[in-house]
């Protein structure tokens, strides 16, 4: 195929308050608006009150109200990922509220559904004779939120489209020994072991606490590998999608990082599931879920995004939050505080500890993606999102005239082997290898 497609791609869209109109986004829209197609990670519920809160939201209830997807869609964005962490927050009410406002807009959508086949399918987009498919999974969810399938006279479960993994630590043998014999002495593994004896639990050779196993080794070592239904279900629709579609993404959120590394570092199953949706015909893998920028790898004929950090980040200023919000900060007197004390205060400690104080969180980027004729062109638009201006603009993004985004993703980048020069204009440019 030689025709030219052009996808811009965004990060986490936590939106609270109507987008406004302003000089800071005009040069956004103008960035936004020299693509065909728009991506974004929708991290919101979104409803009118039409779910309920969730016993295990995603970190706090997010929430907005459906005009915000008109203003979304205004400013250019035309297909949206929905499998995060904050999908469930209102329950399966709020996840199918969420998906009826986006249909009646138009506006397609991947990762969440009716049940899991609908969360697992590829949506679709067409514009200017070519059509692009978009696959959402998230690794980053509680057990509550797995989408459930059909298939026999009990309807499916709404909820997400799961890419679950397993942690697995190596360990010398005398530590070996040590562990078990504390979990025998504290006895903290009878109720999995009798779940396994009454055949709740399948059977495992390794030594299991929570959600960590355990294997006798000649040295330390820490692995973490994709689940493989997930993986393989990812890769049957990647397969649909080469049917019907010019172009696959893959979308992946996900807060997980390296075992004893920082937020930048990718764990190995994201990694590994990324390699093998490209080599499953996959031409870009879009991840983001850490709040921050991760580097980008040219693999094989695709390209991996690893972390696109923030668009929109506004997820301590709901206007409503239900009352397990106050109780969870040891609030029972819900009248005397208002929601955004609560939210921009109180959970922050006014301001000494949360995503408000990691300067990493403030600095993002667009990447823009031109392919034809088989090569990519990637143009990353360095973006800093708004904290101290007027309170019209907190959370809200701007180009940023300061590299050092630009630079810090050249620097993860180089990792992977991938190469980022800056420009005259001040755009990062991925150098062809």
């Amino acid at each position: 195929m030689d025709r030219k497609i052009t996808i811009s791609f965004c990060g986490d869209i936590l939106v609270a308050h109507k987008i406004p109109h302003c000089t800071e986004l005009d040069s956004i829209l103008k960035i936004l608006r020299m693509y065909d197609f728009c991506f974004g990670n929708l991290e919101t519920t979104v409803h009118n009150n039409e779910g309920t809160p969730a016993a295990f939201p995603g970190g706090c209830w997010t929430m907005c109200h459906p005009d915000r997807l008109d203003e979304l869609k205004e400013i250019g964005f035309n297909i949206l990922n929905t499998a995060n962490n904050h999908s469930m927050d209102y329950g399966e009410g709020g996840l199918l509220a969420t998906l009826k406002h986006l249909d009646d807009r138009g506006i397609p959508h991947a990762g969440t559904g009716k049940d899991l086949q609908a969360a697992a399918a590829p949506a679709y987009i067409n514009k200017n004779g070519v059509r692009i498919a978009l696959i959402g999974v998230t690794s980053s969810f509680h057990d509550s939120y797995l989408a459930g399938p059909r298939g026999t006279s009990i309807i499916g479960r709404p909820g997400v489209a799961p890419l679950r993994h397993k942690s697995i630590y190596e360990l010398p043998s005398e530590e070996f020994k040590a562990l078990e014999n504390i979990v025998k002495r504290t006895g903290i593994n009878s109720y999995y072991a009798q779940a396994i004896k009454e055949g709740y639990l399948p059977m495992s050779e390794n030594l299991k606490i929570g959600f960590y196993e355990f294997v006798r080794g000649k040295k330390f070592n820490a692995s973490t590998i994709p689940n493989k239904s997930d993986m393989e279900r990812t890769l049957n629709s990647i397969r649909s999608a080469s049917y019907y579609a010019d172009f696959i993404v893959v979308s992946v959120h996900g807060h997980q990082f390296m075992s004893n590394g920082t937020k930048e570092d990718v764990p190995h199953f994201l990694r590994t599931f990324s390699h093998h949706c490209i080599d499953g015909g996959a031409n870009i893998v879009v991840c983001h879920g850490p709040h921050l920028v991760r580097g980008i790898e040219k693999y094989k004929n695709g390209v991996i995004f690893h972390g696109l950090g923030n668009f929109i980040l506004q997820h301590d200023m709901p206007t409503e939050v239900p009352a397990e919000a106050y109780l969870a900060s040891n609030i029972n007197d819900f009248s005397n505080i208002s929601v955004g004390e609560l939210m921009m205060d109180i959970k922050s400690n006014y301001g000494r500890c949360g995503l408000v104080t990691d300067a990493k969180c403030w600095q993002s980027i667009i990447a823009g993606v031109t392919f034809e004729n088989g090569k990519f062109d990637i143009n990353l638009y360095p973006i800093e999102l708004m904290l101290n201006e007027t309170k019209g603009l907190r959370g809200f993004p701007r180009i940023s005239k300061d590299m050092t985004v630009i630079k810090r993703i050249a620097d993860l980048s180089d990792r992977y082997g991938t190469k980022i020069e800056l420009s005259k204009d001040n755009i990062g440019i991925v150098i062809k290898s």
